[in-house]
């Protein structure tokens, strides 16, 4: 709240230390180390992907049960190639989903390594 404060006031000095504060905050984020291995960072992309692959997969269940009823003829359920989707979406998300919980099985919150 400094910057607005200092807007409303018309102080010029205080915005200037604000942001050179600012400024130094971020330059000591960028300094921070993690404790996360990249083994744990590749199974938390794992799991991003897995539940991206899932939800794709429920949106297409959801519009093609409701497609027929959208345009009003039975000629538009789910035929052919389409119903190889649900397979290849929730397959695939449960093989990135195991994966990714398998690198992530020793990332315990609050586990200090390496210090």
């Amino acid at each position: 709240m400094p910057v607005i404060y200092s807007l409303s006031i018309g102080s010029r000095e205080h915005l200037n230390t604000s942001l050179v504060f600012m400024m130094a905050m971020t330059d000591r984020a960028l300094e921070y180390r993690h404790n996360l291995r990249k083994h744990e960072i590749l199974g938390l992309l794992f799991l991003f992907f897995a539940a991206s692959l899932f939800g794709l997969g429920l949106y297409l269940i959801m519009w093609g049960a409701n497609r027929p009823i959208f345009y009003g003829s039975l000629d538009y359920l789910l035929n052919g190639k389409e119903l190889l989707l649900f397979p290849l979406l929730f397959g695939t998300a449960a093989v990135l989903w195991a994966l990714g919980s398998i690198e992530l099985r020793e990332a315990t919150p609050g586990k200090r390594r390496g210090e």
